[in-house]
């Protein structure tokens, strides 16, 4: 041990300058060398370029999309983005060398849609949604929209030198890292500890049920990620209670997710649907109000009422175990529409 080690103060920054790279810095930058040369070496042994283009394209592209969450959430997108494309590497290898095909027990709803989504892709143009009932499946089918989502990566694949069943699993691998960053970014908009909402998102986005589910082709995490996102779109911020947003951008990114999940899975689509109806009562009117004629309706309402001696929206206030008043996101949506 030199000198300058046996004097050095425990957390202290070394005699050079250089500060210690937080931990979760650190496994975002190790997820992203792995899975780079995982994907890299992947692509090479099946000899497809567009695994590795679309391990880039997908991986950039769900970036950019946590980055709206801040850098916390951008690194664990990025760390959970790499678990899942190690993890899908692993599981094709592991179920071709056990089934004979890279499909779990040889595959079932899987080998559907990835037929249907190159049957689109062979048969039909980009924007030939209506074949797809029309052609390849019946009317009543209740999943056009992901056959339409896996053709559509397939066509992407096709454009790279030939379609393979790891491009429409590294799409959900990236919706997976999405999934993650924002339940990181709704833990810290109900005021968790930033630690705790970094656990929580981390847990969730590496449940070994969650990874396994995703990097096959099925729907289910497209569907959560539509959830994730809709909870976001009515879930207050409890940092910046002053911040209020337009209802009619709030009903407009609903109906949107609605609609996707009517054809992605209809009775999901119906969940979606009273999620967004328990959110809207539960901000209490404060979306409305920098949304023209209805935040006037709003103010007027509560302008109204409040002679005849009650509130539109109003609740009893929630209070601790003291009397004192205790902060909600009901209250705090409140507080923002007293603003």
């Amino acid at each position: 041990m030199t000198p300058d080690e046996s004097t050095a103060v425990p957390g202290s920054l070394p005699r050079d300058g250089a500060a210690p790279r937080p931990p979760l810095q650190a496994a975002a930058g190790a997820a992203l060398v792995v899975s780079v040369a995982v994907a890299a070496m992947f692509a090479l042994s099946v000899d497809r370029a567009a695994v590795f283009a679309a391990y880039v394209c997908f991986g950039a592209a769900g970036l950019l999309g946590a980055r709206s969450g801040g850098t916390m959430a951008a690194r664990i997108y990025l760390e959970v983005y790499g678990v899942a494309v190690v993890s899908a590497a692993l599981l094709y290898v592991f179920y071709q060398g056990r089934y004979g095909v890279p499909y779990w027990l040889g595959g079932s709803d899987e080998i559907h849609f990835e037929a249907m989504g190159k049957a689109f892709a062979d048969e039909l143009g980009v924007l030939d949604y209506g074949g797809i009932r029309r052609e390849l499946v019946p009317a009543w089918h209740n999943s056009v929209g992901y056959i339409y989502l896996v053709g559509l990566l397939t066509k992407f694949g096709q454009l790279l030198g030939g379609e393979h069943t790891m491009v429409p699993r590294l799409f959900n691998a990236s919706c997976l890292g999405l999934v993650a960053a924002g339940v990181h970014t709704l833990g810290l908009r109900l005021r968790l500890e930033p630690m705790t909402a970094r656990i929580t998102a981390l847990v969730v986005g590496c449940l070994p049920l969650m990874v396994w589910t995703s990097v096959q082709t099925l729907r289910d995490v497209v569907v959560a990620m539509l959830f994730v996102l809709l909870v976001l779109v009515w879930t207050p911020d409890g940092r910046h209670p002053e911040q209020r947003r337009p209802l009619l951008l709030a009903v407009l990114a609903t109906l949107l997710i609605v609609v996707a999940l009517v054809e992605l899975r209809r009775a999901h689509a119906v969940v979606a649907a009273l999620v967004a109806v328990v959110g809207f009562i539960a901000a209490g009117g404060a979306v409305c109000a920098s949304c023209g004629c209805c935040g006037l309706w709003c103010s007027g309402s509560a302008s109204d009422g409040s002679r005849r001696g009650f509130r539109p929206f109003s609740a009893p206030t929630p209070r601790s175990s003291c009397g004192k008043p205790r902060t909600t996101p009901l209250t705090v949506w409140r507080r923002s529409a007293a603003v």
